[in-house]
């Protein structure tokens, strides 16, 4: 039998299951017909079935009511629906959400196999990637799937036969997550020796400012882990892209002048070193630009926490990016430097 290396869930529940199977989660739908995304969410959350019904909401149809899965994972955020099967949506980002990091669960609805069931969508809960150079994407989905009781490689399962890979599996991703926070309470997790050092680390231009940028973030109470992992996504600390010629930490496109930048054209906010400023002054202020603009517009106004609710909106796929992409290593790197889980 098809088996991940790692096994994330520890329960695994399946619609079949004789406890369960023709019991109702909602009236006139049982667990065994249509119980696919109840056990899946079920399965993430080590919960049975069953009781996992109980602490959610269906409405008249028997659709779960998602914000109401909230609620019943204690600590947990319901991010959104992210529609793959948009053309052109950059599917290789669906590769780089973070199946493997513990803190997402990631649900699929994929087409369903016609040999198997009668209706045409179906709910398979994410578990590994497998790096594999002849699958479609450089690596095979492997998935806990309820209907069969067992995991299967997604692609290779529920992929319509001989229809070419844009009309394979992928559909819509739906996931529960516990986010890391990109603003903080009391103290940074990331000490200013470490972000200095880091900065240092890696030569950055920006590093002779360090200790003014640390000042900014502590001002608008900006994660400095978060800052950095954006400094070094956007231009490998200052090193790489536009940022060499605009002194611009998180490359943003407009900044208040001349408060911070000092000029806008051709869509870049600049940033240069005033009169009288010490040398690093420059990357120091677009870091305060870049604190300013988290703060208030995406925490404030958008209520955004996390960079997977965060980069979306900052680097849109419209634009060509990855945002899931870019949230997934910005998440990465900020768990690796210590920010914890956050918990509301």
């Amino acid at each position: 039998m098809l088996r991940p290396e790692r096994d994330r869930y520890p329960l695994r529940f399946a619609q079949g299951d004789p406890l369960w199977a023709r019991r109702e989660f909602a009236p006139g739908h049982t667990f065994g017909k249509e119980g696919c995304l109840v056990c899946c969410l079920a399965t993430a959350a080590g919960i049975e079935p069953p009781e996992f019904a109980a602490l959610v909401k269906f409405d008249d149809q028997g659709n779960l009511i998602w914000a109401s899965a909230e609620p019943a994972v204690p600590g947990a955020v319901w991010l959104g629906r992210v529609d793959y099967s948009r053309r052109p949506y950059p599917q290789s980002d669906y590769a780089a959400l973070e199946v493997e990091n513990d803190d997402i669960w990631v649900l699929v609805q994929v087409n369903a196999h016609p040999e198997r069931v009668s209706y045409s969508q179906h709910w398979v809960l994410a578990v590994a990637r497998v790096p594999d150079p002849s699958a479609s994407y450089g690596s095979r989905l492997i998935a806990w799937d309820p209907l069969a009781g067992a995991y299967c490689d997604v692609e290779t399962f529920y992929g319509k036969r001989g229809r070419g890979l844009d009309y394979a599996v992928w559909g819509i991703s739906t996931y529960l997550y516990y986010p890391v926070s990109v603003v903080f309470r009391g103290s940074p997790a990331m000490s200013y020796e470490k972000f200095e050092q880091v900065l240092r680390a890696a030569d950055s231009p920006a590093a002779p400012g360090a200790r003014l940028a640390w000042e900014y973030l502590v001002q608008y109470r900006v994660e400095p882990a978060f800052a950095l992992a954006v400094f070094e996504h956007e231009s490998s600390y200052g090193k790489a892209g536009v940022a060499r010629e605009t002194h611009n930490w998180g490359n943003l496109r407009t900044a208040p002048v001349p408060e911070f930048a000092d000029r806008v054209e051709g869509g870049w906010a600049y940033f240069s070193l005033r009169p009288g400023e010490p040398e690093g002054a420059d990357w120091a202020r677009s870091c305060g630009a870049f604190a300013r603009l988290i703060a208030r517009y995406y925490v404030e106004e958008l209520g955004a926490i996390d960079p997977a609710q965060i980069f979306p909106v900052y680097a849109p796929a419209e634009d060509r990016n990855k945002p899931m992409a870019y949230a997934a290593a910005v998440r990465r790197r900020m768990r690796e430097w210590g920010v914890p889980k956050h918990r509301r």
